[in-house]
């Protein structure tokens, strides 16, 4: 019985350490020196994206934008008119 307890906690170990080594390699696929784009570069980089949660995701037009932006993210200054 604590064999099997045992062998069933090293192989849960062992996935987490090998999706902990993929994503580790799909962070570093991403380019640094730019923004990310809506697809990834390569597919340990969008398992990467996918575990982490990280989309993007881009507006279809600037209308859109403004319009369903949340009145309380957007900043207001000293005399409460919007920035």
């Amino acid at each position: 019985m604590l064999t099997a307890v045992l062998f069933v906690v090293a192989v849960a170990a062992l996935i987490v350490v090998l999706l902990l080594a993929v994503v580790v390699a799909g962070i570093r696929q991403e380019p640094t020196d730019a923004k990310m784009t809506s697809r990834a570069p390569r597919p340990t980089a969008a398992l990467a994206r996918l575990v982490l949660g990280a989309h993007v995701r881009r507006p279809d037009s600037a209308d859109d934008v403004d319009g369903n932006r949340c009145s309380c993210l957007v900043g207001q200054g000293s005399d409460g008119e919007r920035r």
